[in-house]
């Protein structure tokens, strides 16, 4: 008897603790519960998707986790309310139009998830962006970079997550490389954390593991490169979008290029330095007792230095200098790769007038160009280049001096990269190159004048949130029908990416992949209110394009 009711009352134990489990995993009007193989999230319903705001990827970390691989999370018993997001992680706030908010934190590893509402019947691929910011700046949770309507459009999952940028991101230093698992990429490490952990509970969202798509703009984009490089990234993704961020420029010249090993430690030790800890056996405990709020004000200006914080060749997260890896094919094989630019990237070009003279052009193009040469060297290639990008006659002529120089400043800095990272890929991925060509209304960067399609341009159309951007008098942007049109071309395109390895839809102009031994040296899809299959231009970019390559290779061959 006394056997029976013991486990009479052992069953009606589990049949309450069963039932209190079904009543917490309830649907709530307003709020969806999902459950992972990790534990319970509760996020919020919108109109048409759901959304799981600042989830945290890895354990909670303090000072003394800095640079260091993070530690992964750990199971939940109890659900996990995804209701708001993370905090960023400590930086300077750029441009505050972007919305960046300042409350910033050092435990700042979390991720936002948008997923359709109501899903589709079958897994969905999963979109993972990775914001720009020079490697010194960036935050997931900002009107920009919200990933609803992507989501909806792609009827895909769409993820943003935030790493530390700046010092706590990307220093290098001897003590750090002794510490095992090299030095100078932990927001690359971090990502890779948060790419296992989408591995392990994805699927709960209806994602498929199996169909991650990598894709970020300017330093995003080449972190997004970084992985496709990684030997420790290998796995983690399926296809990857690289949006104005080619990292095959020259180590510590170029801006869109890594750092050397020694670069990045002698930028670790101007740092170290500045912060007041001194080589010594206790350098390491000096800096992780130093304030973050410190360490941000010793990080490496912006745009206006030379060189600055960036992804390091430390020989174990980034085993070579990009470039090397790419033309020697030791990089991860993934389905499909997409790479462009914008057709008004040069910062250089948007800060001129646009009433420059042809001397104005032979100047801006010279003084460019001593970056990297001596002033007759510099002199000598400027020649060449008035004819390749000649002004009111010859074959595709420009129009004005500016417009010549601002073709001429994006191809060098970026747009002749990402056709040779092309053209380096291609031969073992199927890879598709871009122009995004449509000028922005309300640029995102103050520095880019309206009307251009400059850095950044693209990213609205992307997300589908020209509301994210503020004009200057603090007013929403607002698509045009057919900016919509196009916005949602975009979309479907980078979801198609995502669940096939190719941008092109069954509808609209075919996307072929990029080919550069073709005659005419490979076409590349024009991104504009009307799309273009931009073949007929191929031949003259291309000759540009071999210009700049063989002007890098010689700077390359003279370091």
């Amino acid at each position: 008897m006394r056997q029976f009711c013991a486990n009479d009352l052992l069953g009606l134990s589990l049949c309450i603790s069963l039932c209190a489990a079904q009543i917490s995993r309830r649907q709530v009007p307003g709020f969806k519960l999902v459950e992972t193989s990790l534990g319970v999230v509760n996020g919020s319903i919108l109109a048409e998707t759901s959304q799981f705001l600042g989830m945290r990827y890895a354990e909670p970390m303090s000072r003394i986790d800095r640079w260091r691989p993070p530690t992964p999370k750990k199971a939940w018993s109890s659900p996990i309310q995804a209701m708001a997001y993370g905090r960023p992680c400590p930086q300077v706030v750029m441009d505050q139009r972007t919305g960046i908010p300042v409350n910033h934190s050092e435990d700042c590893l979390t991720l936002n998830l948008w997923e359709p509402d109501p899903r589709p019947p079958s897994p969905m691929p999963v979109l993972v962006w990775l914001y720009g910011g020079g490697f010194v700046g960036g935050a997931a949770g900002v009107p920009l970079y919200n990933g609803s309507r992507l989501a909806t459009a792609a009827q895909s999952i769409v993820v943003s997550l935030n790493s530390h940028t700046g010092a706590l991101g990307y220093l290098a230093l001897p003590e750090l490389a002794r510490e095992g698992n090299g030095t100078g990429n932990y927001g690359i490490v971090q990502q890779q954390e948060c790419l296992r952990f989408l591995q392990k509970v994805v699927s709960g969202f209806g994602g498929d593991p199996s169909r991650v798509m990598l894709f970020g703009q300017s330093s995003g984009g080449m972190s997004v490169a970084a992985h496709i490089l990684s030997p420790q990234s290998a796995g983690l993704f399926s296809s990857a979008a690289i949006e104005s961020g080619p990292p095959v420029g020259i180590e510590g010249i170029d801006a869109y290029a890594a750092n050397t090993l020694q670069q990045g430690m002698t930028l670790g030790e101007g740092i170290s330095h500045q912060v007041g800890c001194p080589p010594g056996p206790d350098r390491m405990a000096c800096l992780r007792n130093t304030s973050a709020a410190k360490l941000v004000a010793a990080t490496p200006c912006w745009k206006s230095c030379a060189t600055g914080l960036s992804l390091t060749v430390d020989g174990y997260t980034l085993p070579a200098a990009p470039y090397q890896l790419f033309r020697e094919g030791r990089f991860n094989r993934i389905s499909g790769l997409v790479i462009g630019v914008n057709k008004d990237e040069s910062f250089q070009a948007a800060t001129l007038s646009r009433h420059m003279t042809m001397a104005g052009l032979e100047n801006a193009t010279q003084t460019m160009l001593e970056m990297y040469v001596n002033a007759t060297e510099a002199q000598e290639a400027t020649q060449s280049l008035l004819r390749l990008y000649s002004v009111g006659s010859g074959w595709q002529p420009y129009d004005t001096p500016w417009e010549a120089f601002d073709a001429l400043a994006t191809d060098f800095q970026v747009g002749c990269l990402s056709r040779e990272t092309a053209a380096m890929a291609g031969k073992r991925v199927p890879t598709y190159l871009y122009l995004f060509a449509h000028g922005a209304t309300v640029p995102i960067l103050p520095e880019m004048p309206p009307g251009l399609a400059g850095h950044t341009a693209e990213i609205p159309f992307v997300f589908g949130t020209p509301d994210g951007v503020l004009n200057s008098g603090g007013r929403r942007y607002v698509f045009s029908h057919s900016e919509a049109q196009l916005s949602e071309r975009l979309q479907q395109r980078w979801g198609a990416l995502a669940a096939s390895g190719s941008p092109t839809l069954m509808r609209g102009v075919h996307w072929p992949p990029f080919n550069s031994s073709e005659a005419g040296g490979g076409a590349r899809m024009c991104l504009d209110l009307e799309e273009e299959l931009m073949d007929n231009e191929a031949r003259m970019g291309a000759q540009r394009c071999s210009f700049w390559q063989q002007f890098r290779e010689d700077v390359r061959a003279q370091a």
